[in-house]
Protein backbone atom coordinates (compact mmCIF):
# COMPACT_ATOMS: atom_id res chain seq x y z
CA UNK A 1 0.00 0.00 0.00
CA UNK A 2 1.41 2.61 -1.06
CA UNK A 3 0.85 6.48 -2.21
CA UNK A 4 2.06 10.05 -3.39
CA UNK A 5 2.60 12.99 -1.65
CA UNK A 6 4.35 15.93 -2.77
CA UNK A 7 8.06 14.85 -3.63
CA UNK A 8 7.65 11.68 -1.73
CA UNK A 9 5.97 8.25 -2.28
CA UNK A 10 4.82 6.77 1.36
CA UNK A 11 4.35 2.63 2.24
CA UNK A 12 3.16 1.30 4.86
CA UNK A 13 3.22 -2.50 6.00
CA UNK A 14 1.92 -5.01 8.51
CA UNK A 15 4.75 -5.62 11.48
CA UNK A 16 2.72 -7.61 13.69
CA UNK A 17 1.41 -5.10 15.96
CA UNK A 18 2.86 -2.35 14.57
CA UNK A 19 2.89 -0.49 11.08
CA UNK A 20 6.39 -0.40 8.90
CA UNK A 21 7.17 3.05 7.33
CA UNK A 22 9.18 3.61 4.10
CA UNK A 23 9.16 6.60 2.33
CA UNK A 24 11.63 7.80 -0.77
CA UNK A 25 12.00 10.39 -3.28
CA UNK A 26 10.13 10.13 -6.61
CA UNK A 27 13.22 11.23 -8.10
CA UNK A 28 15.41 8.86 -6.25
CA UNK A 29 17.85 11.25 -4.68
CA UNK A 30 19.37 10.47 -1.11
CA UNK A 31 17.09 11.40 1.59
CA UNK A 32 18.86 14.63 3.95
CA UNK A 33 17.84 15.90 7.61
CA UNK A 34 15.38 18.13 6.06
CA UNK A 35 13.40 15.45 4.35
CA UNK A 36 13.08 13.97 7.52
CA UNK A 37 11.98 16.67 9.25
CA UNK A 38 9.21 17.20 6.52
CA UNK A 39 8.45 13.72 6.84
CA UNK A 40 8.08 14.05 10.32
CA UNK A 41 5.71 17.03 10.23
CA UNK A 42 3.79 14.98 8.09
CA UNK A 43 3.18 12.10 10.38
CA UNK A 44 2.28 14.07 13.39
CA UNK A 45 -0.51 15.90 10.95
CA UNK A 46 -2.41 12.05 11.20
CA UNK A 47 -5.46 12.70 12.55
CA UNK A 48 -6.55 16.14 12.61
CA UNK A 49 -8.52 15.98 9.73
CA UNK A 50 -11.01 13.64 11.49
CA UNK A 51 -10.95 15.67 14.60
CA UNK A 52 -12.20 18.41 12.07
CA UNK A 53 -14.60 16.40 10.60
CA UNK A 54 -16.15 15.08 13.89
CA UNK A 55 -15.95 18.43 14.69
CA UNK A 56 -18.46 20.29 12.12
CA UNK A 57 -20.24 17.20 12.25
CA UNK A 58 -21.49 17.66 16.09
CA UNK A 59 -21.92 21.53 15.41
CA UNK A 60 -23.74 20.89 12.63
CA UNK A 61 -25.72 18.22 14.31
CA UNK A 62 -26.46 20.63 17.65
CA UNK A 63 -27.63 23.23 16.01
CA UNK A 64 -30.26 21.02 13.77
CA UNK A 65 -28.79 21.65 10.47
CA UNK A 66 -27.58 17.84 9.78
CA UNK A 67 -28.25 14.62 11.30
CA UNK A 68 -25.51 12.56 12.08
CA UNK A 69 -25.53 8.79 10.56
CA UNK A 70 -24.83 6.04 12.90
CA UNK A 71 -22.41 4.84 10.43
CA UNK A 72 -20.75 8.23 9.96
CA UNK A 73 -20.29 8.70 14.35
CA UNK A 74 -18.92 5.21 14.44
CA UNK A 75 -16.17 6.17 11.96
CA UNK A 76 -15.19 9.45 13.78
CA UNK A 77 -15.74 8.45 17.23
CA UNK A 78 -12.31 7.26 18.12
CA UNK A 79 -9.41 9.30 19.00
CA UNK A 80 -6.95 9.82 16.08
CA UNK A 81 -3.67 11.37 16.21
CA UNK A 82 -0.05 11.82 16.77
CA UNK A 83 -0.89 11.45 20.55
CA UNK A 84 -1.87 7.98 20.28
CA UNK A 85 1.06 7.08 18.34
CA UNK A 86 4.69 6.36 19.07
CA UNK A 87 6.28 8.03 15.60
CA UNK A 88 9.79 6.75 14.71
CA UNK A 89 11.79 8.10 11.44
CA UNK A 90 14.86 7.15 10.35
CA UNK A 91 17.83 5.92 8.53
CA UNK A 92 19.42 2.43 8.83
CA UNK A 93 23.25 3.41 9.67
CA UNK A 94 25.12 2.13 6.95
CA UNK A 95 22.21 1.68 4.57
CA UNK A 96 23.32 1.18 0.84
CA UNK A 97 20.17 2.90 0.39
CA UNK A 98 20.21 6.11 1.57
CA UNK A 99 17.21 7.42 -1.17
CA UNK A 100 14.99 5.22 1.24
CA UNK A 101 13.37 6.21 4.93
CA UNK A 102 12.11 3.75 7.40
CA UNK A 103 10.01 3.99 10.19
CA UNK A 104 7.44 2.39 13.15
CA UNK A 105 4.34 3.37 14.27
CA UNK A 106 3.00 1.99 17.28
CA UNK A 107 -0.25 2.73 20.08
CA UNK A 108 1.60 4.15 22.99
CA UNK A 109 1.20 2.50 26.39
CA UNK A 110 -1.84 4.46 26.89
CA UNK A 111 -3.33 3.91 23.86
CA UNK A 112 -2.98 0.06 24.36
CA UNK A 113 -4.04 -0.28 26.96
CA UNK A 114 -7.49 1.91 26.41
CA UNK A 115 -8.31 -0.25 23.62
CA UNK A 116 -7.55 -3.34 25.19
CA UNK A 117 -10.49 -2.16 27.95
CA UNK A 118 -12.62 -1.11 25.09
CA UNK A 119 -12.37 -4.50 23.31
CA UNK A 120 -12.20 -6.73 26.57
CA UNK A 121 -9.34 -8.43 25.37
CA UNK A 122 -7.16 -10.46 27.62
CA UNK A 123 -4.27 -8.99 29.56
CA UNK A 124 -1.97 -11.32 27.36
CA UNK A 125 -3.55 -10.83 24.29
CA UNK A 126 -2.11 -8.00 21.70
CA UNK A 127 -3.28 -5.15 20.14
CA UNK A 128 -2.85 -4.73 16.30
CA UNK A 129 -2.62 -0.97 15.10
CA UNK A 130 -3.33 -1.74 11.38
CA UNK A 131 -1.80 -0.60 8.39
CA UNK A 132 -5.34 0.78 7.62
CA UNK A 133 -6.07 2.85 10.04
CA UNK A 134 -2.61 4.30 10.03
CA UNK A 135 -2.48 4.73 5.98
CA UNK A 136 -5.88 6.16 6.17
CA UNK A 137 -5.42 8.96 8.85
CA UNK A 138 -1.42 9.79 6.75
CA UNK A 139 -3.74 10.46 3.18
CA UNK A 140 -5.95 12.60 5.09
CA UNK A 141 -3.22 14.77 5.74
CA UNK A 142 -3.19 16.47 2.22
CA UNK A 143 -7.06 17.17 3.24
CA UNK A 144 -6.45 18.90 6.61
CA UNK A 145 -3.47 20.48 5.11
CA UNK A 146 -5.88 22.12 2.11
CA UNK A 147 -8.37 23.04 4.79
CA UNK A 148 -5.92 24.97 7.05
CA UNK A 149 -4.52 26.57 3.99
CA UNK A 150 -8.20 27.48 3.25
CA UNK A 151 -9.09 28.98 6.52
CA UNK A 152 -6.39 30.91 6.47
CA UNK A 153 -7.43 32.99 3.66
CA UNK A 154 -10.46 33.71 5.85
Amino acid sequence: MSFRVEDYVFSFNQNRISVGLGVKKLNGADMTEEDKKIIQSYLEDMGKWEKAIESVSQLLNEIGLVASRPAFKETYQAEFGKIRYDIHVSQKPGSLNRGVLEGNIDLTYEERERRRLVTKASPGQDIQLTVDEVEQQAKNVLKWRSLKKFLSWL
